[in-house]
C-alpha cells in the first residue's frame, strides 16, 4: 500500500468514525444519557456539591472543634468532583475532536482528488 493509499484510508476512517458518532447522536437513548444527562447536568449538579461546602464554610476552613472529619470528607468530596468534571470535559473535547478531524478530512480528500484528477488530466 503506498503513502498516499494510507493516508486516504485514515481519512476515511475519520469520517467513518464522525458518521457513527453522528448517528449516535440521533439515538434518543445516547442523547438522554450522554449528551444531556453526563454533559450537561451532571458538571451542573458536581458544582452544586462544591457550592454546598463552600456555603458551608468547610471551604475556608471555618471549623468548630470536632468537624475535623467533615472537612477531610469535604476536602476529598471536593477533589473528587474536580476530577469528574476533568473527565466530563475530556469527553466533550473528544467528541469535538472527532467531528473536527473529520471535517478536515473531507477537505483533504477533496484535495487529493483534485489533485488526482489534474495529474490524469496532463
Amino acid at each position: 500500500m503506498s503513502e498516499f493509499e494510507k493516508t486516504l484510508e485514515q481519512l476515511n476512517d475519520f469520517v467513518n468514525l464522525a458518521d457513527k458518532l453522528d448517528r449516535l447522536y440521533q439515538v434518543p437513548e445516547f442523547k438522554e444519557l450522554i449528551l444531556e444527562g453526563y454533559l450537561k447536568k451532571e458538571p451542573e449538579r458536581l458544582t452544586e456539591i462544591m457550592g454546598s461546602f463552600t456555603a458551608n464554610g468547610l471551604s475556608f476552613g471555618l471549623m468548630t472543634p470536632g468537624q475535623e472529619d467533615r472537612i477531610v470528607y469535604a476536602e476529598k468530596l471536593r477533589r473528587d468532583c474536580v476530577r469528574s468534571l476533568e473527565a466530563i470535559s475530556n469527553l466533550h473535547t473528544y467528541l469535538k475532536v472527532v467531528f473536527a478531524r473529520a471535517e478536515q478530512a473531507k477537505l483533504d480528500i477533496e484535495a487529493y482528488q483534485e489533485s488526482l484528477a489534474q495529474g490524469d488530466a496532463e
